[in-house]
């Protein structure tokens, strides 16, 4: 009888939506995806003289255009020239990461994100400019094709650094997964 209720009560309490916190899981945070009315303010502050405003601009678009890349498409010349030449390496990175979700001309794109992975001094920027170059390469088959040499590159640079260096590790998986999916080995 004691097994009864108990079962009951942990079914009840799952059921009310406590079951995240019963079985002691962590509550994952959801993408700071704006609303459409948003979006133009953001678009703006892409511009903004500071950093930081620029940055956090950049990936709640980038949060937006994971959801529907229609949204974002005014931006698309914006983070193009973020990526090139914007003062913060938080801005780049936040704008490199954008254009894999924004559905942007591969023709266009993938120069500028392979020049950032190869030549941008931020490791952080390299590794969000590796993952979009996946992300074109997977939704636009032979888009990326051109950057699998420096993917390689940095993923060899990534292995040779040793496990110490965590920006390397990190832009090394991100190689490994952007070559993944430009191969189509995943989805």
């Amino acid at each position: 009888m004691k097994r009864l209720i108990v079962l009951s009560v942990g079914c009840m309490l799952i059921g009310l939506g406590g079951g995240v916190d019963v079985f002691g899981q962590k509550k994952t945070k959801d993408l700071d995806a704006p609303d459409l009315k948003e979006i133009p303010k953001l678009i703006d502050d892409l511009k903004a003289k500071d950093g930081g405003t620029r940055a956090r601009a950049a990936d709640r678009l980038a949060a937006a255009a994971a959801r529907r890349s229609k949204d974002v498409k005014e931006a698309i010349p914006t983070f193009l020239d973020m990526v090139k030449s914007d003062s913060s390496a938080d801005a780049r990175k936040g704008a490199a990461h954008a254009l894999g979700f924004a559905d942007a001309d591969p023709m266009t794109t993938v120069p500028v994100l392979l020049t950032a992975l190869e030549s941008d001094k931020d490791y952080g920027v390299k590794a969000a400019a590796a993952t979009s170059l996946g992300y074109i390469g997977n939704s636009t088959k032979g888009a990326a094709k051109d950057a699998i040499p420096a993917l390689q590159k940095a993923q060899a640079e990534a292995k040779a650094a040793g496990k110490d260096d965590k920006e390397k590790a990190a832009l090394g998986k991100a190689a490994g997964g952007a070559l993944k999916m430009i191969s189509g080995k995943t989805k």
